[in-house]
C-alpha cells in the first residue's frame, strides 16, 4: 500500500497516478476513487493533511532487468 499524503497549504487537484504494465508482472490496483490514471475521471483531489490511497498487489512472473515506472502528475492553484 502506498499514501500519498498532503502536508501542503493547499489541495492537491487533478491527482493522478499511472504505474506501469510489464509483462513479466502480474498487477491488480486499486486505490481511492479517479486515483488511477486508466479511469475516466480528472483525478482525484488530495485535501490539505489528507492522504489518497494506492493498493497494489504484484506477483513476479519471470526474472526482469527492468522495474516499472510509476508517474504522479496533479496541479495547485499556481499550476
Amino acid at each position: 500500500t502506498v499514501f500519498f499524503g498532503n502536508l501542503g497549504s493547499e489541495p492537491l487537484e487533478n491527482f493522478k497516478v499511472r504505474v506501469d504494465n510489464c509483462d513479466h508482472l502480474s498487477m491488480q490496483k486499486q486505490g481511492t476513487e479517479g486515483l488511477l490514471d486508466g479511469d475516466d475521471e480528472d483525478g482525484c483531489v488530495v485535501a490539505v493533511r489528507t492522504q489518497a490511497k494506492l493498493l497494489l498487489l504484484v506477483e513476479v512472473m519471470a526474472p526482469f532487468d527492468d522495474a516499472p515506472a510509476m508517474r504522479i502528475k496533479f496541479q495547485t492553484s499556481e499550476g
